[in-house]
């Protein structure tokens, strides 16, 4: 399902909105659905940022605990108009794939 940019939708008129749609996803499928990212970084759970458009999908799925300090996370930001795509990758049998994905308007502080 593409992303719909559309301003006649209601959920346009939202600042955040989660898009389940992409749960599940590669990185790969979303990029070839989406194109190149503007920004990607990585990090262990270790070293995850404790506040920020993820952290509570985040650590409810990765507590920040000894056995989870060394699972790595990838985060990529696609341009979407006046909103900003946000997904969050795990390795999942090699692959990153996509356990929460956000559209949020560019002007929202987290």
């Amino acid at each position: 399902m593409a992303f719909c940019t559309s301003p006649s939708h209601a959920a346009e008129q939202q600042d955040i909105v989660t898009l389940t749609n992409y749960v599940g996803k590669t990185y790969q499928e979303m990029y070839k659905e989406l194109g190149a990212p503007s920004d990607k970084t990585s990090y262990t759970i270790e070293h995850a940022p404790t506040k920020g458009w993820n952290h509570k999908e985040l650590f409810s799925k990765y507590p920040k605990n000894e056995k989870n300090k060394n699972i790595q996370i990838m985060e990529v930001t696609w341009p979407a108009g006046d909103f900003n795509i946000y997904a969050c990758y795990h390795m999942i049998k090699k692959q990153n794939v996509c356990f929460v994905a956000k559209r949020i308007k560019k002007d929202v502080r987290f």
